[in-house]
C-alpha cells in the first residue's frame, strides 16, 4: 500500500481551541486536508502528522499526543507543552520516532514536508538515512531582501539542507522554480472538496464581498478601508446594495470593526475567526471574494493565494489582483484590479449594476477551478508524482 506522512502544523478547530492555539493559519490546515483527501481517492493512505502548537502563554499546560481522524483524515498530534524551549524541542524530537515507526510498515512511503520548516529537519534527515522518499511542498517563497545577515544566513542553510536532501517538491506557483535547486517540480495550486453549486446575483438584493483569512495591509485590506470610506463619503445610490464581510484576523481588524461600528453604506459586518464550518456558512452566503495582494508585495509572484481557488469553486465571483499564477488558473473567470481605489470602487459598483455579466464572470471562474483542482484530477497526478 501506497502511504503519504504529511508531517505539519495542520490542525482541526476542537484540538486548536483544546490546546488555545491562535496562531495557527485555517487556510494551510484547509489545503492539507483535502490534499490528503483526494489522495485518498486514489486509494494512497494519507496521514497527518502534526506539531499541533501555536505560541506559548507560560501557563505549564501539558497536552498529550493523540490519534484521531478529522474528514476522514487520520491526524497523529504531537504532545504540545506551553513552556517555551520544551515546546520547540518536541516540536524537533517527537517526529523522529514517527518517522522510524514508519520504515517498518509495508509499502511505499513517501514523506511530504510543509514548507522548510526548521523544526522539521530532524525527521527530514531521520527519512533519509532511513532511504525513504522525502518531498517538500514549498508555499512561499524566500524572503532575503527584508532579513538581517544572520536570518539571511539561516534561511540559505536551510534551503541548502532541504534543496540536498529532498527527491522532488511541489510547488505553488511557477515563479517559485526560481528558488528550488530540486529535479522533479510540479506546481500544485489546492484542490477542492465538491463542485459549487453556483451564487445567484441576479435575485438578490445586495451584493457580499468577502475579505477574509490574514486581514492585513500585506493583503490587500487597506484597499478595501479606503474604499468603504470614499464611498461613503461619496454617498452614491448602489452603495445601499453592498456589503463587505470580514473573518480572519490581522492588522487592519480593528480599523474595520471601526467601520463596523457605523450603519453608514456600504455596511462593513466583522466575524473575525471563525470555526471552519463558520467560515463555509459564511461563504456559500457571499458573492463576490476578495483576494488583493498588492503586485509590488515582496511575495507578489512566490506566493498563490489558495483561497481564489476555494471562492471560485464555491461559485463566487472572485475580485484579485492579478499576481502570482492567479490567471492561469482562473482564466478569464475573475476581474482583476490594479489596486487603485477608484478603479476598485467602480468595479464593484459594475459588479451592483450588471448582476447577469457578474453571475457568468463566477461560472466561468467556478468551470475554470474544477478542471484545474477537482479532487481526483489533482489526487492521480499527486499520486503519480509523488510515487513515481
Amino acid at each position: 500500500m501506497r502511504k503519504l506522512i504529511f508531517i505539519c502544523n495542520a490542525i482541526d478547530d476542537k484540538t486548536r481551541i483544546e490546546r488555545g492555539i491562535y496562531t495557527d493559519s485555517p487556510a494551510s490546515s484547509r489545503k492539507v486536508f483535502l490534499t490528503c483527501k483526494a489522495l485518498n481517492q486514489t486509494k494512497v493512505r494519507s496521514i497527518v502528522l502534526s506539531i499541533g502548537r501555536g505560541r506559548t502563554d507560560g501557563s505549564l499546560r501539558y497536552f498529550p499526543s493523540k490519534v484521531q481522524r478529522f474528514q476522514g483524515v487520520p491526524i497523529i498530534y504531537a504532545p504540545f507543552w506551553q513552556v517555551p524551549f520544551l515546546s520547540e524541542l518536541i516540536s524537533f524530537i517527537w517526529p523522529i520516532a514517527l518517522v522510524y515507526r514508519f520504515r517498518k510498515n509495508k509499502g511505499e512511503n513517501v514523506f511530504l514536508f510543509w514548507n522548510r520548516t526548521l523544526a522539521y529537519i530532524p525527521s527530514l534527515i531521520t527519512a533519509h538515512i532511513l532511504n525513504m522518499r522525502t518531498v517538500l511542498d514549498l508555499e512561499d517563497g524566500n524572503i532575503l531582501a527584508e532579513s538581517t545577515p544572520l536570518q539571511s544566513l539561516g534561511i540559505r542553510i536551510k534551503t541548502k539542507i532541504y534543496d540536498s536532501i529532498v527527491s522532488r517538491a511541489l510547488i505553488t506557483c511557477t515563479a517559485l522554480i526560481n528558488d528550488l535547486h530540486v529535479e522533479h517540480v510540479m506546481c500544485y495550486y489546492g484542490t477542492v472538496e465538491n463542485k459549487g453549486k453556483g451564487i445567484n446575483f441576479k435575485n438578490s438584493s445586495e451584493i457580499s464581498i468577502l475579505l477574509g483569512g490574514t486581514v492585513s495591509v500585506d493583503t490587500g485590506a487597506l484597499l478595501v478601508i479606503n474604499a468603504v470610506q470614499k464611498i461613503r463619503k461619496l454617498k452614491v445610490g448602489w452603495a445601499r446594495k453592498v456589503k463587505f464581510v470580514i473573518t480572519g484576523k490581522g492588522d487592519c481588524i480593528e480599523e474595520l470593526k471601526q467601520l463596523s461600528n457605523s450603519k453608514t453604506y456600504p455596511l462593513v459586518i466583522v466575524h473575525g475567526r471563525t470555526s471552519n464550518d463558520g467560515y463555509k456558512e459564511i461563504l456559500a452566503n457571499c458573492h463576490v471574494g476578495l483576494a488583493l495582494k498588492p503586485k509590488s508585495g515582496m511575495l507578489a509572484e512566490t506566493t498563490f493565494p489558495s483561497k481564489v481557488v476555494e471562492m471560485a469553486n464555491e461559485g463566487l465571483l472572485v475580485l484579485t489582483t492579478d499576481i502570482s499564477d492567479v490567471k492561469l488558473v482562473l482564466g478569464e473567470g475573475a476581474l482583476y484590479t490594479n489596486s487603485s481605489v477608484d478603479q476598485f470602487i467602480e468595479t464593484i459598483r459594475w459588479i451592483v449594476e450588471n448582476k447577469d455579466e457578474a453571475e457568468k464572470l463566477a461560472l466561468i471562474g467556478n468551470g475554470n477551478v474544477w478542471r484545474k483542482c477537482s479532487p481526483m484530477q489533482t489526487g492521480e497526478k499527486l499520486n503519480e508524482f509523488l510515487f513515481s
